[in-house]
């Protein structure tokens, strides 16, 4: 899975619970939770979510539009 696609499956999940542990965002995707530290610090430099202790939250804001549309370059 392309990291884009990652990233869209983290904030599909995010914008339906709001919140997500590490570990169960890397199980669904089939990734390390190392990958998946990265991918949510890359979000949150993207000011998408917000980093906490073992996951992430969604920011306000942050769910409207996809996020290959809005925020990432290839």
């Amino acid at each position: 899975m392309l990291e884009v696609e990652r990233f869209e499956k983290i904030m599909e999940y995010l914008r339906e619970k709001k919140t997500a542990p590490v570990n169960v965002l890397a199980k669904r995707l089939f990734v390390s939770e190392a990958t998946m530290r990265r991918d949510l610090s890359e979000l949150e430099r993207k000011g998408l979510v917000k980093r906490l202790h073992g996951g992430a939250i969604l920011l306000d804001g942050a769910n409207q539009e996809p996020v290959s549309y809005t925020h990432l370059t290839l």
